[in-house]
């Protein structure tokens, strides 16, 4: 009786094992299936890892690169900056050259005037009007020669000299001075005297930019 219950107790122990077995299988299984798919997440997560990683460095590389042009354009900036600053400087002192020489040009005209008014007073037609539309341009020197009356005895001598990038007002002012000619009255016959006193034609304009004027002695 007692192996009898011995027996019976075995196959009881036996089939709950094999039980206890097999719900330890399928318990190893899900573990493995939940298991694989934890290492699956952690798979992702470091290859989501690295790629942010990887956009980290390129994202530094871009910012280095960023600052690198910023500087090279304060630099650049920088250096506008400074050549505005002597472009205003260049222009202001052209613009007072400008004032100068057409303070010079004007008391140049004025005493060529004067100069026909005196050696010249039978002269018809006065010298020309020189007309400047541009006020901030600036020309180039003009320079006038006259040979006065041989019996004048008074030296007079004028400079004015200036510096121009614009030819074609230069060209014109030249133009205007050069074709004056003084066109005397024919009224009268001229005197022995003032046939004497030589051409009254002003030379072509001297290309050395300055204005000499000179008068020579009479012969007695």
């Amino acid at each position: 009786a007692e192996l009898l219950t011995f027996k019976k107790r075995c196959g009881e122990l036996m089939i709950s094992n094999e039980k206890e077995l097999k719900d330890c299988g399928e318990k190893e299984a899900v573990l493995r299936n939940e298991l694989d798919v934890i290492r699956q997440e952690l798979q992702a997560k470091q290859t989501e890892l690295d790629n942010n990683n990887a956009e980290l460095v390129k994202i530094g590389i871009e910012i280095d690169e960023s600052k690198l042009k910023l500087e090279q354009l304060q630099k650049s900036i920088s250096d506008l900056q400074d050549e505005l600053l002597r472009k205003d400087k260049t222009i202001n002192t052209l613009r007072k050259e400008h004032a100068d020489y057409k303070t010079e040009t004007e008391k140049t005209i004025n005493k060529m005037r004067e100069i026909q008014q005196i050696f010249y007073p039978n002269a018809t037609n006065p010298l020309p009007h020189i007309q400047r539309n541009d006020e901030s341009r600036s020309t180039q020197p003009v320079s006038i020669t006259v040979q006065p009356r041989p019996q004048s005895r008074a030296v007079l001598k004028r400079s004015c000299t200036s510096s121009s990038s614009d030819t074609d007002v230069d060209n014109e002012e030249r133009a205007l001075l050069r074709g004056w000619r003084p066109t005397r009255n024919n009224k009268s016959l001229p005197t022995r005297s003032e046939s004497n006193r030589g051409s009254t034609d002003i030379p072509p304009t001297s290309e050395s930019g300055v204005e000499v004027i000179t008068h020579k002695r009479s012969r007695r």
